[in-house]
C-alpha cells in the first residue's frame, strides 16, 4: 500500500515522498489510518518496523487544524527512553513537517544545555520529543505548559519501564489533558506495559505486528588470559594491528584509563580528530561520534556505550573476544565493528 492511500494531508504526503518513502510498512498501514480517527492506540511493533512514521505522521497532521487553546506549549509530546532515540525522532519530525507553515520542534534530553532548550520553549512549539528525566526537570521548574497538548506518544514503552521511568511517565501523563490522544508503541504489550497502558489509555485499539524473524548473529567469541596489565596491553596491541580487523571500538572503565590505551593503537587512531573522547561533554561527544562515523576510522574510543550503538551499525559478521588478566581483569572485543572493553584491574 502506498502512502497516498493512507489519508494523509497533501503537504505531509509531499514531505514523505520527498524523503524517498513509497510504500508503507505493515505497522504504518494499520496505525496511521487508526490514529487519524483520534482513537488511542496500543501498538506492538519492533524497532526498525517504521513505527516512528506510524505515530509522527498522523500526529503532525493534527497540527493542520487551529488549536482551541492559545498557548506556547506543545501540541504533540513524544517520550523516548534515550537521548539518541529522541534526537532521531525529532529529526524525522522536522523532515515530515518540512512543508508546514511555522512548524517548530524541541528536543529535551539530558546531557544537553538547558539554555537552548529553554529558548525553544519560550516560543510556540508544535512537537516536543523528550526523555522522561529531563522533561520532569522542566515541569518542576514550570518551564513547559501542556494546556494545549493533543497527542501523547510513548515510544518504546517497554524500554522506558525497564529503565525505571514508570513513575516519571505517570507523573508526566497526569500533567497532560485528560482528553488527549495516547499512542503507545512497544515491543510487547504484556505484563507491566499492559498495566501502564490500561492506566493511560481509553478504549484503545490494539494493533500487533508480527515480528520479522531475526537472522542469527554470526559472532565468534574467544577468551584470552593475560598474566598482568602489560601482557594484556600487548594482547590489545596485537589485536588492533591484525590486518583482518576492519574497525574497532575501544572501551575503558574510566576516563583516566582511556588515554593510556591509545599509545598502543596510536598509528591506527590517526584518522581521528581526537583520539580519546572520555573527557568530552555529551554535546561535543555526539558531534565527534558523527564525524568519526563519516571518517570510518579503524579504531576509536566513544564516550559512552549508547554513543557507539547509535553511531555504528552491526555488520553481518563480527567476533567477540575476551581477555582476562590475573587478578580479575576483563577485556571484551568485537570486530567489524569491534568492541574492546578494558575495566581496571582489581
Amino acid at each position: 500500500m502506498s502512502f497516498s492511500e493512507l489519508g494523509l494531508d497533501p503537504l505531509i504526503l509531499k514531505s514523505v515522498l520527498a524523503a524517498g518513502y513509497e510504500n508503507a510498512t505493515p505497522v504504518q498501514m494499520q496505525a496511521i489510518p487508526a490514529a487519524l480517527t483520534g482513537r488511542d492506540l496500543l501498538v506492538s511493533s519492533n524497532t526498525g518496523s517504521g513505527k516512528t512514521a506510524a505515530f509522527l505522521l498522523p500526529s503532525i497532521q493534527r497540527l493542520q487544524a487551529e488549536p482551541t487553546i492559545k498557548s506556547m506549549g506543545p501540541r504533540v509530546l513524544v517520550l523516548t527512553p534515550t537521548r539518541e532515540l529522541a534526537l532521531q525522532v525529532e529529526k524525522s519530525a522536522m523532515k515530515y513537517g518540512n512543508d508546514l507553515r511555522r512548524f517548530r520542534t524541541a528536543c529535551l534530553v539530558g546531557g544537553a544545555p538547558y539554555g537552548l532548550q529553554l529558548k525553544r520553549l519560550s516560543q510556540p512549539v508544535d512537537v516536543v520529543v523528550a526523555t522522561p528525566g529531563r522533561l520532569i526537570d522542566h515541569l518542576e521548574r514550570g518551564k513547559i505548559d501542556f494546556s494545549r497538548l493533543e497527542v501523547l506518544v510513548l515510544d518504546e514503552a517497554d524500554r522506558m519501564l525497564d529503565m525505571g521511568f514508570v513513575d516519571d511517565i505517570k507523573a508526566i501523563a497526569a500533567r497532560c489533558p485528560s482528553e488527549r490522544q495516547t499512542l503507545l508503541f512497544s515491543a510487547t504489550l504484556d505484563g507491566v506495559v499492559g498495566n501502564l497502558a490500561r492506566e493511560l489509555t481509553r478504549d484503545a485499539q490494539r494493533i500487533e505486528i508480527e515480528a520479522v524473524p531475526k537472522q542469527e548473529a554470526k559472532i565468534e567469541q574467544r577468551l584470552l588470559f593475560a598474566d598482568n596489565m602489560d601482557h594484556k596491553n600487548r594482547l590489545l596491541d596485537a589485536l588492533l594491528r591484525d590486518v583482518e580487523m576492519v574497525q574497532a571500538i575501544v572501551f575503558a572503565s574510566t576516563k583516566r584509563r582511556a588515554p593510556k590505551k591509545f599509545p598502543i593503537c596510536c598509528p591506527i587512531a590517526a584518522l581521528l580528530p581526537t583520539r580519546c573522547m572520555a573527557t568530552c561533554s555529551r554535546v561535543s561527544a555526539t558531534a565527534r561520534c558523527n564525524a568519526c562515523a563519516k571518517a570510518a576510522p579503524r579504531c576509536w574510543s566513544p564516550p559512552t556505550l549508547p554513543h557507539a550503538a547509535s553511531t555504528w551499525r552491526a555488520s553481518a559478521t563480527s567476533s567477540t573476544l575476551t581477555c582476562r588478566a590475573r587478578p580479575k581483569t576483563t577485556c571484551t572485543a568485537s570486530a567489524a565493528p569491534a568492541v574492546l572493553a578494558a575495566p581496571a584491574s582489581r
